[in-house]
């Protein structure tokens, strides 16, 4: 087998080697982000376990709590709601807005 060379002019060595020079660039920026990335990661994780057991330890002492405390029988009422009432406001209401906008037309044909 037989080599064969080619002639490269300094243009194109130039070229050649000023994009070389900005894949290598983008490439080390790129593995420069993808670190941080992961340390963002991994210090996310470790935050969110932490929290996980600071909930688990409220919980567990609201339990606890819970326990402690005396429990009380109460009653509680609910109100009656008067709904023939409730309907008659509604009715009252939208008559009175009827009759306001009725005289705001007289007023404004006469």
């Amino acid at each position: 087998m037989s080599s064969e060379y080619v002639r490269i002019t300094v243009a194109e060595k130039l070229y050649g080697q000023k994009h070389l020079l900005h894949s290598q660039l983008s490439l080390l920026n790129s593995v420069k982000r993808m670190r941080g990335y992961e340390k963002l990661r991994k210090e996310e994780n470790l935050l969110k376990i932490e929290l996980k057991k600071t909930v688990l330890d409220a919980l567990n002492s609201l339990e606890i709590l819970e326990k402690m405390l005396p429990k009380g029988n109460f009653i509680t009422h609910k109100p009656a709601i008067r709904y023939d009432m409730m309907q008659d406001k509604e009715v009252i209401t939208i008559e009175e807005e009827l009759n306001a906008i009725k005289k705001k037309l007289t007023y404004l044909q006469g």
